[in-house]
């Protein structure tokens, strides 16, 4: 006597065929696997926009590069980023305690996010990144 179990798989824990998986993937925008985050110069400006940050905003990626980043987050306004030569350590604890600052969008919705900031120096080049938690 011959017998061939047959493993069944219920419908919900099936994973689509490649072809149908692959077609869900192109629906879903690249962006969305990107993090939320701007490059900064020490003077605050812009020098970089992630895509699904601007996306996020309402903005093009090259609407924002040049501003400063007080456009975007207005609470820091007047805040000095770095202080001899480092992350401004007043912002960077606040950062770290969860603070939220509320970044505005195109249409001038506010959106409440937390922030952390890693300074990067590229050879003689300081460059801050700035990486958004809504």
């Amino acid at each position: 006597m011959n017998l061939q179990i047959e493993r069944r798989i219920p419908a919900e824990i099936r994973q689509p065929p490649v072809v149908e998986r692959r077609r869900l993937a192109d629906k879903s925008p690249a962006v969305l696997h990107e993090p939320l985050a701007l490059s900064l110069d020490e003077r605050g400006m812009i020098k970089d926009c992630s895509r699904s940050l601007a996306s996020l905003l309402g903005y093009r990626r090259s609407e924002l590069v040049w501003k400063h980043v007080s456009m975007v987050f207005p609470r820091l306004k007047g805040v000095e980023l770095y202080q001899n030569g480092q992350v401004n350590p007043m912002l960077n604890y606040l950062c770290r305690c969860g603070q939220t600052y509320d970044a505005q969008n195109r249409q001038g919705v506010s959106i409440s996010t937390r922030l952390n900031f890693v300074c990067i120096d590229n050879q003689d080049k300081r460059i801050l990144r700035l990486i958004v938690h809504p």
